[in-house]
């Protein structure tokens, strides 16, 4: 947020007008903290109060009680702030906003307001928790249609610049969920003038974030530009703050335009969020996951422009890089002409003051872990000059893994800087068929205590002695999930396994790695901490399973004096050896029915929840008695690979049975009858799916992560239920995707929601 307030302040003293170019001073006695900088300080407070008043879960998206309480606060802090700002020359002041008692914000406010939602992007965790916050105060402070969009794109931006997405990455996601970027910072310059809404000013800002190489020429350039020079220069500093990090120097200079309580404000917001002099080479050990998990850096091919030319008339091999190797010397290029203490141009002369050599062979041995950062970007610099005399030096030290080894010593500098003490570590891993399994440690006072949830068993708890606690710490921090992206996705896998890991260094806001159907290259490591078999999940332990049913019931006959004993009797068989699921059902005395279904690694998800229900607690196993009035007994048996046989029996009944997890089984089988029993020929939904003249198609369609259903239009007659398909959503539209659940039809007269209003399926997920 800091990055934000300093671009305020740097273009608080120009008008709109003025032809100002690169060469100024930053901070000068016409400068100021305008009202817009006022609202971000309002969400900060917000956000923080809430999040210690109701701590949300480890990532994703929060609930309503959550929400609420956050919007309340806001409103309650931009009132009691707007009673002390004056005008401020940024539009109307904020005082001007704020209506009566009960504070209700303006939505003409202007370009300013879309600065509130940046405290939204440095709290998000996830990408998803910066949309949701984003869309919570963009309905608190109002923003105009195109500000709504723009305040979620500034959030998601600011999210991954300090997760450490690349440029490249920021602007693809921006650029296919929000706005196109496709124009030039000199195309500003022409056009620029007074601009009283924030349309066009958050592209803008964006877009100098992006052809930025510092955070001191990120803010210059977004004041030089023109127009509103104090908002563009806001949204930019905040980007390039949470992409490059910002020195000491310059955050000294800027809280001094703070007054006791806005300082205040500031302070704790920078131990909420993490920041601190720990991140100066952030800019550059954000490539260490991605340099770990890439399959090739590049390779070598016959040939050039030049072959064939009287100066090169035969074809020599040359070497050419991945865009990620592009990238990261294109970085490390900048961050050392921004950096001039280092005086890198000297590499040769800085190993050598350290005993080393611009040497291929020295440099790939050196060790580490003595040397200082000084030395270390030399041997990187040395590496990437290599280049110019050595075809293949440079593709060399990332082969070999020389170039990660750097990096990581850079993080590990970066890291006595700041307080790294783990205070809670917090590990959710499931999907559909497995459920979610919560693994969560706490330190305190030198001893650890472990709490596991699997599904819908009982919690367990461990306590850890302090000398079993300090080796559980080291075991985690050799892990160095810091080395990690921030999220690994397989996109052609929609179910499957998802993750989430939270670590809150030193009572800060937790920190989230996640993924789906993805992983980091020491994943097991992360496994094997909380003593999770990484084999479990493809295990299947029982060998066959069977079921028996039966029932009987007496009924008074005209036809017979002594009445009638009706027995009911049913099996169901699930056998892994033969990948065979038989259901055997016999009603009365003349009606007998018979399925089997032969369906090849069918029985794995069937019989590993089954297992799961074994382990639960809630069995009452009951004698069987004769009876004939509608009593219900089963008999449960499970033989095991291993030879072990367990069973249970009695009354058919959730009194006696275990109600949740048998519920969960007795789905699944459904579900399993569902989808291969039937086929299509009694499938009321592929006879219903046809839209007849004059009606509107609306689907139901529920995303992975929520139980809540909503209705889309579509005139895909293709499109039926149990499909994936691609939808907008929030504010800003972005893609996502979603399951049909249900499908209606309506006459256009009769349809439940306003056409204009309902948005429409963009289109179906094409089959993996």
């Amino acid at each position: 947020m800091i990055g934000a307030m300093i671009g305020d302040i740097a273009g608080s003293r120009f008008t709109a007008d003025d032809n100002q170019g690169r060469d100024f001073e930053l901070f000068t006695d016409d400068c100021r903290l305008t009202d817009s900088s006022l609202l971000m300080f309002a969400v900060a407070r917000a956000l923080m109060d809430t999040v210690k008043a109701k701590k949300p879960s480890t990532g994703g998206t929060y609930d309503d009680e959550f929400l609420a309480l956050l919007e309340s606060l806001m409103l309650r802090n931009v009132k009691n702030i707007s009673r002390l700002s004056p005008q401020s020359g940024s539009g109307k002041s904020l005082s001007d906003q704020v209506n009566g008692e009960t504070p209700e914000i303006d939505s003409s406010f202007g370009n300013g307001a879309v600065l509130s939602v940046i405290p939204a992007g440095f709290a998000a965790r996830t990408d998803m928790e910066a949309i949701c916050l984003a869309e919570a105060v963009t309905e608190t402070i109002p923003l105009h249609h195109e500000g709504i969009k723009d305040g979620e794109a500034v959030a998601v931006a600011v999210f991954m610049a300090r997760r450490g997405f690349t440029k490249s990455e920021i602007y693809q996601k921006v650029n296919q969920n929000y706005f196109p970027l496709d124009f030039t910072l000199d195309g500003i310059r022409e056009v620029n003038g007074p601009d009283e809404t924030s349309h066009g000013i958050v592209p803008q800002a964006i877009e100098v974030f992006l052809e930025s190489v510092s955070f001191d020429d990120a803010i210059r350039t977004a004041v030089s530009l023109g127009g509103d020079r104090g908002i563009r220069a806001a949204i930019t500093g905040a980007l390039a703050e949470a992409y490059y990090g910002v020195s000491d120097s310059i955050v000294e200079k800027a809280v001094t335009y703070l007054d006791q309580d806005r300082y205040a404000v500031y302070h704790e917001w920078s131990r909420f969020i993490g920041r601190s002099t720990g991140n100066q080479f952030r800019v550059l050990t954000k490539y260490i996951g991605k340099l770990s998990a890439v399959d090739s850096f590049g390779g070598w091919f016959i040939g050039s422009k030049y072959a064939g030319t009287p100066e090169f008339p035969i074809p020599m091999p040359d070497i050419y890089f991945n865009h990620l190797v592009d990238s990261f010397i294109r970085e490390f290029c900048q961050f050392s002409d921004s950096h001039p203490a280092y005086a890198l141009t000297e590499y040769s002369s800085i190993l050598e003051n350290h005993g080393l050599k611009w040497d291929s062979e020295v440099m790939r041995h050196a060790g580490t872990d003595s040397l200082d950062a000084q030395c270390i970007l030399a041997l990187i610099m040395g590496a990437i000059r290599a280049k110019q005399f050595c075809d293949g030096a440079l593709f060399d030290f990332f082969q070999d893994g020389s170039m990660v080894k750097w990096l990581k010593q850079l993080k590990s500098i970066d890291r006595r800087l700041k307080s790294t003490q783990i205070e809670e570590i917090c590990f959710d891993i499931g999907g559909f068929f497995s459920g979610w399994h919560t693994y969560r440690m706490v330190f305190e006072n030198g001893r650890a205590i472990l709490t596991t949830d699997f599904m819908r068993d009982p919690s367990a708890t461990e306590h850890y002695s302090r000398e079993e606690t300090a080796q559980l710490m080291k075991t985690f921090e050799d892990i160095h999930v810091e080395y990690w992206e921030s999220e690994y996705t397989d996109p052609g896998v929609l179910d499957g396994t998802q993750w989430k890991l939270a670590v809150n260094y030193g009572g800060q806001r937790d920190e989230v790695w996640s993924g789906s159907n993805a992983y980091p290259p020491n994943w097991r490591d992360l496994l094997h901490f909380f003593d999770i078999d990484d084999d479990a999940d493809s295990t299947v332990n029982i060998r066959k399973m069977t079921i028996e049913f039966d029932r009987h019931r007496h009924f008074d006959a005209s036809f017979s004096p002594q009445g009638v004993n009706w027995h009911d009797t049913e099996s169901i068989t699930i056998d892994h050896e033969r990948q065979q699921l038989v259901i055997r059902q016999r009603a009365g005395m003349a009606c007998s029915v018979t399925h089997q279904y032969d369906v090849q690694g069918g029985m794995d998800d069937l019989l590993r929840v089954a297992e799961d229900c074994f382990h639960d607690d809630g069995w009452v196993d009951t004698p069987k008695f004769d009876d004939t009035t509608g009593v219900r007994f089963y008999k449960l048996e499970a033989i095991y690979y291993d030879g072990t046989v367990r069973s249970h029996s009695g009354i058919y009944n959730r009194r006696h049975i275990p109600e949740e997890s048998w519920s969960e089984l007795m789905d699944l089988i459904r579900w399993f009858i569902g989808f291969y029993g039937f086929g299509q020929l009694l499938d009321r939904n592929a006879f219903m799916n046809a839209r007849k003249d004059g009606e509107v198609k609306y689907c139901s369609v529920a995303f992975d992560d929520s139980d809540r259903t909503y209705y889309y239009q579509t005139d895909d007659e293709g499109i039926e239920v149990g499909d994936y398909v691609r939808v907008p959503f929030g504010a800003s539209n972005m893609e996502g995707t979603a399951r049909v659940e249900s499908i209606d039809y309506f006459p256009i007269e009769e349809v439940p929601f306003p056409l204009e209003k309902t948005k429409k399926i963009i289109g179906r997920v094409q089959e993996q």
